[in-house]
């Protein structure tokens, strides 16, 4: 069997090579279910005897992972290496031609997992999975006369936000060579680039070297904590010969234009022997030059997308942003921002609006008289963050925050005491403990780990963390973090092990 050792392979099944005289009775271990997925390749024992297995790619481009939508059906659009035919939670996808693809997908309430699978013959190939969550408007409550629930609205329970970023090279870079290393940022490890394993050079910073094809790559970095994607990030390189002999352009709408219609009418210029699309609808040419296409839009700014093709091939592309108008505003007038509320359950929350649209403070729909609303929010000790949103239908066009504080305001300082200083047993840890803001966030970080903790509602907090990879007799540096006060205090640790 072509390949020594274990693999972990991301499908449930697995094409093996082997030549009939190195087939053995052993099992083959199972895979490890801890490691997040990633395409491995079994080395060619004799390539001469192996064909080689092309590379397909299926992408997922929107909604993006972790999305919130309100719609019951979900509008599922990616890219996918030619020949490649797509399903979408077992709805195929409409392809154009150009490698795109769409595929509406129903949706349940709450999260839903978008699972992408790319096809040649009836064999899988390819695959990308994505999460979002789907909340519809009408889960919001609506006002009721009984005395309402209290809700925590600060979190009493650590809550991590991570996220993962790419630094070289920049979106758009045009690059020579098979082969390019990506290097970037991360709160968490591990870290795949395009399913390659990165490696850390320090607890925060990543490399990997990616395979590139001619023309435009799509680079995309996918942090995770054990088997779970918790952050992603991608761009594009151009690889080869610079696609200077072809070009693209808009020529309305203007950027930055502004448009009553959900519907717009987009044109262009593009060279010759190109085939243009224009948010993933192919557009039409008036002649060899000229092309338009029609462009949907949703409240706010938007992002329109032209990309000139010869074949598969992105040659050029360009882009405008539009705004669609929405006549919507809403304030929040009462009670300021920073308030300090010393006792009761709830607070009378008051503001303005402008438009059709349906107010939400807090999940309550607001009631309305005029042009002003109002609503009772239901409050808990310390810090609550009360939101007002504006809805036209299920879409979100606009919303105002402030925080308040039940309760007497207590103001800790921020203190930190470090037990030892040098550790001799492995891995090495140490002990720091201290005062911070009430609830708020502490973090502790250093060259060979870190870790976060919360203090309670005093203001106490208290953690041990533990160095892996320490070289013997080694001196670091420590920071612990006061997240809220942006406060920091620095500690010497020396492995002596």
């Amino acid at each position: 069997i072509f390949g020594d050792g274990p693999v972990t392979v991301a499908d449930p099944e697995a094409t093996v090579y082997a030549d009939i005289d190195d087939v053995v009775d052993d099992k083959v271990p199972p895979p490890v279910k801890d490691d997040p997925p990633v395409a491995t390749e079994a080395p060619a024992k004799d390539s001469a005897s192996v064909v080689a297995t092309p590379v397909f790619e299926v992408v997922i481009l929107t909604p993006a992972d972790g999305a919130t939508i309100a719609e019951p059906v979900a509008a599922v659009f990616g890219e996918a290496s030619e020949g490649v035919e797509v399903s979408v939670n077992g709805v195929p996808a409409v392809h154009d031609g150009s490698g795109h693809w769409v595929a509406e997908v129903p949706l349940v309430q709450g999260k839903n997992l978008l699972d992408a699978r790319g096809y040649v013959g009836g064999d899988k190939v390819a695959r990308d999975v994505v999460e979002l969550q789907y909340v519809p408007i009408s889960a919001e409550p609506t006002p009721t006369t009984t005395k309402p629930t209290p809700t925590t609205t600060k979190a009493t329970t650590p809550v991590v936000d991570h996220g993962v970023w790419i630094i070289s090279p920049k979106h758009g870079s045009e690059l020579d060579g098979s082969t390019v290393v990506v290097s970037g940022e991360s709160t968490t490890s591990p870290v795949y680039v395009n399913g390659v394993k990165a490696t850390f050079s320090d607890a925060d910073h990543w490399s990997a070297t990616v395979p590139l094809k001619a023309g435009w790559n799509l680079i995309e970095a996918k942090a995770y904590v054990g088997d779970t994607k918790v952050a992603r990030q991608s761009i594009e390189v151009w690889a080869g010969t610079p696609p200077t002999d072809y070009a693209i352009s808009i020529s309305s709408p203007a950027n930055g234009s502004e448009h009553d219609e959900s519907t717009i009418l987009v044109t262009g210029e593009a060279t010759p022997g190109t085939t243009v699309y224009v948010h993933g609808v192919q557009a039409t040419f008036s002649s060899d030059t000229n092309w338009s296409a029609m462009v949907n839009l949703t409240p706010g700014w938007n992002t329109i997308w032209a990309k000139a093709y010869v074949g598969d091939v992105k040659v050029a592309k360009t882009s405008i942003e539009v705004v669609h108008l929405f006549a919507a505003e809403v304030a929040i007038t009462s009670p300021p921002d920073g308030t300090e509320i010393l006792e009761g359950e709830s607070v009378l929350v008051t503001g303005e609006f402008a438009g059709d649209v349906t107010i939400y403070v807090n999940g309550i729909q607001a009631a309305v008289d005029g042009s002003q609303w109002s609503a009772v929010v239901p409050l808990s000790a310390g810090w609550n963050l009360i939101k007002a949103k504006a809805y036209v239908g299920d879409v979100k066009v606009a919303y105002d925050a402030i925080e308040v504080h039940l309760g007497e305001v207590i103001v800790v300082p921020f203190t930190v005491t470090q037990m030892y200083g040098e550790c001799e047993l492995d891995p090495p840890y140490e002990t720091f403990y201290g005062t911070a803001t009430p609830n708020g966030k502490v973090w502790i970080q250093s060259p060979y780990g870190e870790k976060t903790v919360y203090a309670d509602a005093a203001g106490n907090w208290e953690a041990t963390i533990y160095f892996e990879g320490v070289p013997s007799g080694k001196t670091f540096e420590i920071s612990v973090k006061d997240y809220e006060k942006h406060e920091y205090q620095y500690f010497s640790f020396t492995y002596t092990g």
